[in-house]
């Protein structure tokens, strides 16, 4: 009997330790925020968060720090998010719109060009891709949507539309909304789902919106991250979600399309 516990738990070991190595992508909603899981070598670390509404959260470090939208409430107290995004020290910081975060008179245009947020390596998109080169040499794509649906529903515009079949192959998608059916308590969009799923299959898709469902979820080649970190009233906050990605060197998309 102990020596079929040894054998049984040997296999186990060998078993976790080759599902370890046939996953070269590693990402992490639980861990302790003073010391964060180490980054593997040949990695690039992604932090993802998103629906910070003006509040203050802990930040672990990272490569690139990816934000899908609502950093305000409803346009109010901007100067929250500079608070923020500034001090931390991730060489690149993308944000995107969302639904709280009114753009009226370009007020959104004109907070993130201003010069402390250029030279805090902030980067605003608005329908539009960035390339990112770390210092293993890879190239990372990344296009920033700022599309959410009415949590009630509601058709998806023909603009909208055209938006999305505009993204073009790249490996990271942000939306503020969620595709349909993942995390998204059932209110996320079908033709945004279609197209992340059937044609655009990017590593990471992250977006944020519905609160109550902040989690991952791999499906096919994309993992689909809700990361809003506000959580809903009397919780305590979600931490900012971890992705590290496998500097794979061999570029298998172009913003180009």
């Amino acid at each position: 009997t102990a020596l079929l516990r040894l054998t049984i738990d040997r296999l186990l070991r060998f078993f976790w330790f080759i599902q370890l190595i046939s996953m070269p992508d590693r990402w992490y909603t639980d861990y302790d925020i003073k010391s964060p899981p180490e980054k593997p070598s040949g990695h690039t670390r992604f932090v993802l968060i998103s629906d910070t509404h003006c509040r203050s959260f802990q930040i672990p470090p990272g490569d690139v720090l990816l934000h899908s939208g609502d950093f305000t409430l409803f346009g109010r107290n901007q100067d929250a998010i500079m608070e923020l995004l500034c001090p931390l020290p991730h060489p690149s910081k993308f944000i995107i719109r969302g639904n709280h975060d009114l753009n009226k008179d370009g007020m959104v245009a004109k907070l993130f060009s201003q010069p402390k947020a250029l030279d805090s390596s902030i980067k605003w998109l608005e329908n539009e891709g960035v390339e990112v080169k770390t210092e293993s040499g890879k190239v990372w794509k990344i296009w920033g949507f700022p599309y959410w649906a009415s949590i009630s529903g509601g058709e998806v515009t023909s603009e909208e539309k055209s938006s999305m079949k505009s993204i073009p192959k790249v490996d990271i998608v942000l939306t503020h909304g969620p595709p349909l059916g993942i995390l998204d308590c059932g209110s996320g969009c079908s033709f945004l789902k279609a197209q992340i799923t059937e044609r655009i299959k990017p590593r990471i898709h992250c977006f944020g919106h519905i609160h109550s469902e902040y989690g991952t979820l791999k499906v096919g080649e994309t993992l689909f991250v809700n990361a809003a970190i506000a959580p809903r009233m009397g919780k305590e906050n979600n931490l900012p979600v971890i992705v590290d990605l496998e500097d794979d060197l061999v570029d298998s998309s172009t913003l180009d399309g």
